[in-house]
Formats: structure tokens, C-alpha cells, sequence
């Protein structure tokens, strides 16, 4: 092939690298330094919490408390009567909540779904946004309705948000002559956080639908997003949350039988295996699953396919979904350019391969973010053995710019 036919070419493929690298790679964020960030610092107790949706237990008078939210939409600022009051504490392994939402009419109060994860639009809720890492890009989201239904997701850029992640955490409502309240429990074993680090970033908001009013904690202006972490407000006195041991494991097995009838043999056949999470230390997490049982993954949703492209499923396997966002190429893009789809791993052709064993490695130090995967796929009658490896690195520059490849 002669040099002039190979020079476009290459200055083509060169391009879309750099496009690669500048678009994808790169994610900004802006926020105004001239507003000051609302703090609170959690309160501490070695007394155990019940979670029954009211705040009785003398634990709550230590408390850090947040006295109100303000007014974010539809009006920034103005006062209603709708009040709010958050208190926060700290036990030695859990990060627990206590939000007693005030109500001039609580027969109005809305409740429209028990799901996990449903639709909540309708639904007078609470929602809590944690910033472990305090560097204002990479998050949680919890979300409980009055009637006591969850909804929790990963954060990564100002709008990406990812609810088919379910960690473990648990909470309890209450009605009351006044309105209603919840109890919120986050064990440290489902956070990944930098042990000793004393400030996480955090936000606080509520939504009463029969008036289409959002309040909120912090980042109270209309153009402000609830997932935007740049918009948090500082979380104080976390210094002291460890996650134990950071080890836990979760079996399965799985007994079989077959038989043909037409020569009446029969076999048996048996699977067992797992998963393991360490939290080597406070900057590296390590997960390992050996013959992963994805038979309790969440279904699909039921889509209808009228156009002429194939239809997006997203990954909803808990194992590639523990730290999914560090993975996140391209803040923005959602589901328009996703060079790293872990959907397709473990299957070719649209056959599905078996993967006997994988591990993920999740690390933050500093401005410096790691994810590494690596995943055996079986022989099949398609493929031979095979290993597949992604890793992504992240550096933070500054608060308002991260590079990654």
C-alpha cells in the first residue's frame, strides 16, 4: 500500500484518539467559591440504634443536627411550612440518620410503590447523597419514600447516576400526628472511603410531589443538581467510621438433577462458589468471585424496540457493578459512547460463556483513582479459554478537572 494512501489514514486514527483522550478521558466541573458550603459534624455513640423510624433512643440528643432544608425549587430560598430537621451519627461501624419531615397536612402525604429502585416521582421521599472520598465526583445515592421503599445508585460526574447498583444498607418510616420520619442505616462495609479521613461531602434533600417542591441541604439555585457533588455541603467527624475487618463473604450452591426416561439414567450435579470482598486497607479494595451465580441478578426491564437500533440494556451483575463508576469514560455521554460495556462480557455470539473466576481491584490514593478487572471466560464451542483485563486510571488535576485514560 504507497505512503499517500496510508498517511490519511493514520492522521484519521490519530485524530480519533485525541478526540478519544479529550473527550472522554477528561471530565470538568465548575462550581462558585464565593458560596460557602453548609457543614455539619456528626455526632458519636457506642449505643445501638433500633431502627423503628423514631428517634426515642437518648443516642439522638448527641446527634449532629441540620435544622431545616431550604426551599430549592420551584422557588430558591423561600420559606415553607414544610420543615425538616437531619440528625447524623456515627457508630463504630455504621453512618445512621434520623430525618423527621414535618407536614401541615399529613393525609396528603403521597405513596405510590413499595420496589426497590421504582418510580418515586410521585411519592413524598428523602434523599441522602454521601461523598466518602470528599472529592466531588464519585458518590452514593439513597433514596426512601414514606411508605418506607428504597432506591440507591453511584454517582460519577455532575448527572450521572446509576441506580442498578444495590449495596446494603437498611431503613424504617414512621407516620406521625405531624407528618413522618426515617431511620437510615449505612454499614461502612458498603462505602468505600480513605480511613481517618475526617470530612466526606454530602447532601440532603426532600420532595413533597402534591406541590412540586424540592428542598434541599446545600446547592439551593435552580440550575443545581442533586447529584452534582461540587453543589455539597461537608460532613465533619467521620474520622473515626471503619469498616471492621473489611472482609465478607457470600456463598451460593446450586443441586441438580438429570434424568432420560427413555433410558432411565440419571446424573447429579452440583455447583458451589462465591464472592469475597477485602478492603485491603484504606486505598485498595479487592473482589473476588469464583463460579459468580448471577440467577438473583434484577431482570431486565421490558422494553418495546420501534426503531431501527439494537435496544440498551445495562449492566446489573453486583459483581462488575461494585465500583462501575470508576470506570465511567466521559461524563455526559451516558449511554451515547460507551467504550467499556461490561454487559458483554460473558457473552459472544449472543451465547452465553461461563466465567469460572474473576477479580476486581478498586483503588484511591490521593488525587490517583484505579480500577482493574480481570475475568476468565470457559472454553465453548465458540471460543477457546480465554482472560479479559480492563483497567482505567483517573488523576484529579484540580477540583474542576480530571484526566483518565
Amino acid at each position: 500500500m504507497s505512503d499517500r494512501n496510508t498517511t490519511p489514514t493514520l492522521v484519521r486514527t490519530l485524530q480519533a484518539l485525541a478526540f478519544l483522550l479529550a473527550v472522554g478521558g477528561a471530565s470538568l466541573a465548575f462550581s462558585d467559591p464565593a458560596i460557602a458550603a453548609p457543614q455539619v459534624r456528626a455526632g458519636t455513640t457506642g449505643q445501638a440504634i433500633k431502627l423503628d423510624g423514631l428517634l426515642d433512643e437518648p443516642a439522638w440528643e448527641q446527634a449532629g443536627v441540620i435544622p431545616d432544608l431550604i426551599q430549592q425549587d420551584p422557588h430558591p430560598g423561600e420559606p415553607t411550612p414544610f420543615t425538616t430537621e437531619i440528625r447524623v451519627l456515627v457508630t463504630a461501624s455504621d453512618i445512621v440518620f434520623g430525618i423527621i419531615c414535618h407536614d401541615p397536612d399529613p393525609d396528603g402525604i403521597a405513596i405510590h410503590t413499595m420496589q426497590r429502585d421504582g418510580e418515586m416521582g410521585g411519592d413524598d421521599f428523602v434523599s441522602l447523597i454521601l461523598d466518602p472520598m470528599n472529592d466531588k465526583r464519585r458518590g452514593y445515592y439513597f433514596r426512601v419514600n414514606a411508605a418506607g421503599a428504597r432506591l440507591d445508585g453511584l454517582v460519577a460526574g455532575s448527572r450521572e447516576l446509576s441506580i442498578d447498583w444495590d449495596g446494603i444498607w437498611d431503613s424504617a418510616t414512621r407516620r406521625t400526628a405531624t407528618g413522618w420520619s426515617v431511620e437510615i442505616r449505612i454499614p461502612a462495609q458498603t462505602l468505600r472511603f480513605p480511613w481517618g479521613q475526617d470530612q466526606w461531602g454530602m447532601n440532603v434533600g426532600r420532595y413533597i410531589p402534591r406541590v412540586q417542591t424540592n428542598l434541599r441541604w446545600s446547592g439551593i439555585s435552580l440550575d443545581a443538581n442533586f447529584t452534582d457533588l461540587q453543589r455539597a455541603g461537608t460532613l465533619n467527624g467521620m474520622s473515626d467510621l471503619r469498616p471492621g475487618r473489611g472482609i465478607s463473604f457470600s456463598p451460593f450452591g446450586l443441586v441438580g438433577a438429570d434424568r432420560d426416561y427413555s433410558t432411565n439414567e440419571g446424573s447429579n450435579n452440583v455447583e458451589v462458589g462465591g464472592d469475597l470482598t477485602w478492603n485491603i486497607n484504606s486505598d485498595l479494595s479487592a473482589i473476588l468471585t469464583i463460579n459468580p451465580d448471577f440467577a438473583e441478578t434484577e431482570v431486565d426491564t421490558r422494553q418495546a424496540n420501534l426503531t431501527r437500533f439494537p435496544l440498551f440494556f445495562p449492566e446489573k451483575r453486583p459483581f462488575f457493578l461494585e465500583g462501575s463508576e470508576m470506570f465511567n469514560f466521559g461524563p455526559g455521554l451516558r449511554d451515547d459512547f460507551i467504550p467499556f460495556f461490561s454487559r458483554r462480557i460473558g457473552l459472544f455470539d449472543g451465547q452465553m460463556i461461563g466465567l469460572p473466576v474473576g477479580l476486581k481491584l478498586l483503588g484511591n490514593s490521593g488525587p490517583w483513582q484505579l480500577a482493574g478487572l480481570a475475568v476468565g471466560a470457559e472454553q465453548s464451542e465458540l471460543t477457546d479459554e480465554t482472560q479479559l483485563f480492563a483497567g482505567r486510571v483517573n488523576y484529579d488535576f484540580s477540583e474542576n478537572l480530571t484526566v483518565g485514560a
